[in-house]
């Protein structure tokens, strides 16, 4: 509601990538956001996909590396 203009927005040719964990998913964009021309979807818009409202600064990528740092904080060994 707060970013209408989202929804006017368009797609071309999507390339989704989905599969099971531990199948080679995250090795894959990670090969396919080297390419030049293609737009990935890093992890903080992934996220948070929607912009700040208007007048606010945007801390999506700070929130997201704070949110990635607790969690290897927590789970030393998930990564």
């Amino acid at each position: 509601k707060r970013s209408p203009e989202i929804a006017r927005q368009t797609v071309d040719r999507p390339l989704i990538i989905a599969g099971l964990p531990r199948t080679g998913t995250t090795h894959l964009h990670n090969l396919l956001s080297r390419i030049q021309g293609l737009r990935y979807l890093p992890l903080w818009q992934t996220l948070h996909p929607a912009p700040p409202p208007p007048g606010g600064r945007d801390r999506r990528r700070q929130v997201t590396a704070f949110s990635m740092a607790a969690t290897h904080y927590i789970l030393p060994l998930l990564m």
